[in-house]
């Protein structure tokens, strides 16, 4: 291979990149795109939450499986408070259409 691993990385981002907007061109009418810009930003708070805890976990916990571990689930677990502190319009959504499923 001419590139290597460098030219498959960068063939990855390619194929994602297009099937990212495959995507959106065929959901846009299944999924309404209203506030994008504020979900946007609740996601990227919510990002930076899982930045500082992961930050803080690799900081002070040294074993790696519980370092790793905790990473993970404390991450998920900031981030989606933050999404639900933030009340992105996505998550609203799907905890909704779950809560209808175990209503009815």
């Amino acid at each position: 291979p001419l590139l290597g691993i460098n030219g498959a990385a960068i063939t990855t981002i390619i194929a994602e990149v297009i099937v990212c907007i495959i995507s959106f061109v065929a959901s846009r009418n299944i999924v309404k795109l209203n506030n994008v810009v504020y979900n946007l930003f609740s996601v990227i708070i919510g990002c930076l939450g899982i930045i500082l805890v992961c930050f803080f976990v690799y900081k002070y916990i040294e074993q790696y499986v519980i370092r790793l571990l905790l990473a993970v689930l404390l991450g998920c677990i900031v981030y989606g408070f933050i999404l639900l502190i933030t009340k992105n319009l996505v998550l609203i959504e799907i905890l909704k259409r779950v809560r209808g499923k175990f209503v009815n």
